[in-house]
């Protein structure tokens, strides 16, 4: 997307530039006309596409905002684990293990068409942090 407002500021330059370096009548430089054709081409497909860009960002951002909730419980989980180890040095857990639990988590939790009906499955004690938490530390 930067790439294409950089083009069109270069494209609107050119076109400011060009009518003031043209000598004699300009609607009769041809050429002229060409290139301001061209590039007013160029400029219109260029404000489509960045329109199109700003709106799948917008999209993209939505969705992960949707799933920042789920995030910050998978990072609570990751963390507590992480810290039993200070509790008891018997408590200490690998990465592996904790991707284990998680996802194990995850295909517990039932599927959902909705994403906060697919969050409160995962909030529930049969998801993420529920049972596999509490099996693993026994």
């Amino acid at each position: 997307m930067a790439g294409m407002l950089k083009t069109q500021k270069e494209l609107e330059d050119k076109i400011l530039k060009l009518p003031a370096e043209s000598e004699g009548e300009i609607l009769a430089d041809e050429s002229l006309i060409v290139v301001l054709s061209g590039a007013k081409a160029t400029s219109d497909d260029i404000t489509i596409k960045v329109a199109e860009a700003e709106k799948t960002k917008k999209e993209i951002d939505e969705t992960r905002e949707r799933y920042r909730p789920t995030a910050y419980r998978g990072s609570l989980l990751f963390f507590f684990v992480s810290d039993l180890a200070f509790v008891d040095p018997m408590y200490q857990y690998s990465l592996q293990w904790f991707l284990l639990l998680f996802e194990a988590g995850l295909d517990n939790s039932s599927a959902a068409e909705r994403h906060k009906q697919r969050d409160s499955c995962l909030k529930s004690c049969k998801g993420v942090a529920g049972g596999q938490l509490m099996a693993g530390c026994k």
